[in-house]
């Protein structure tokens, strides 16, 4: 399962398997016309929320996934440490993605 997490109020990208969003009226909108395609633990979070307790949630909400695509954020070393062995952490452009082995 391929799990999106966005720190952005104007989310316009592709869809994955389940998306977390920041909450935003551009958001809700995105998320409303593509609620069918989501996995029903998709969900948004405050713009102040911590990146880790978003990975947290995720973990929880996905147990599943395989992939996580994190954007509008830097991977920082608090970050990497909340994924343990058996993952690939790889920095983008304007985020991380992380792999389950």
């Amino acid at each position: 399962m391929k799990v999106l997490v966005s720190f952005s109020d104007h989310f316009d990208g592709q869809i994955a398997d389940a998306a977390w969003l920041i909450e935003s009226q551009s958001n809700r909108g995105w998320l409303k016309g593509h609620w069918s395609l989501l996995d029903p633990n998709s969900a948004t979070f405050r713009s102040d929320a911590d990146v880790s307790d978003i990975l947290d949630s995720v973990f929880e909400h996905h147990p599943n996934w395989t992939e996580i695509v994190v954007q509008h954020v830097m991977l920082t070393p608090d970050i990497e440490a909340s994924f343990g062995p058996g993952t690939i952490l790889s920095r983008t452009t304007d985020g991380f993605t992380v792999n389950r082995l």
